[in-house]
């Protein structure tokens, strides 16, 4: 997906993932990720890694949670997260990945 103001020079621009969707996809192949909120769901013991799509500040955020992702904006990596939802290149946008200082506590099952 490429964002309005990422890239210069061509018409590859979007306002939303929505949009880019309906220009570039057929509508069976359309399905948004990146622009939807998480949604998290009891599961683990044990905290784990989890990559989201942030919006807002376009960057892929970790999360380490005791929560399974169980929407579309979950991400095994931050590589996976990258490509899904930029077009940055992955090793220098990983490279400033930084986790969400709210999220460095596991939250309890509900």
């Amino acid at each position: 997906m490429y964002l309005t103001g990422r890239c210069g020079g061509n018409t590859n621009h979007f306002p939303s993932e929505r949009v880019c969707q309906k220009v570039c996809l057929p509508p069976e192949r359309r399905k948004l990720a990146c622009s939807v909120e998480p949604k998290l769901g009891p599961c683990h013991s044990r905290p784990r890694n989890t990559w989201y799509f942030n919006f807002a500040t376009a960057l892929c955020t970790r999360i380490l949670t005791v929560n399974c992702s169980v929407g579309a904006n979950s991400f095994p990596s931050c590589e996976a997260c990258t490509k899904s939802c930029t077009n940055a290149n992955t090793r220098e946008a990983c490279s400033r990945a930084v986790p969400n200082p709210e999220d460095f506590l596991p939250k309890t099952p509900k």
